[in-house]
């Protein structure tokens, strides 16, 4: 039986990332470009007439960039926290100077 190879993010990302650059011409990299996305229908339904309407977003649109705009920032914010990670090797980052440790009881 042949093993199935493990994918990490990070490999995902740069095959996207790779794909991406390929598949966009020179000109789109200032300019917009077109994201697509197959999503089923009830979950379509469900985000354009209740949760665009809370959220005061106009159509399919504006739903798709905020989205994309979280998971940028979710991706930024996971970045950051891998590197703190890296950084201190997994051990809990040094508190400022005069700060109390709540743990010092």
């Amino acid at each position: 039986m042949p093993t199935r190879k493990t994918t990490t993010v990070k490999s995902t990302a740069k095959k996207a990332t790779a794909r991406a650059r390929k598949s966009v011409p020179a000109r789109a990299k200032t300019a917009s470009v077109t994201l697509q996305a197959r999503v089923d229908g009830n979950f379509a339904e469900e985000l354009l007439a209740h949760d665009a309407v809370v959220l005061g977003l106009d159509g399919p649109s504006e739903v798709v960039r905020e989205g994309l705009k979280l998971v940028h920032r979710r991706a930024q914010e996971q970045s950051l926290i891998d590197t703190y990670d890296a950084f201190y090797q997994g051990q809990r980052a040094p508190l400022p100077a005069g700060v109390p440790d709540e743990d010092a009881d």
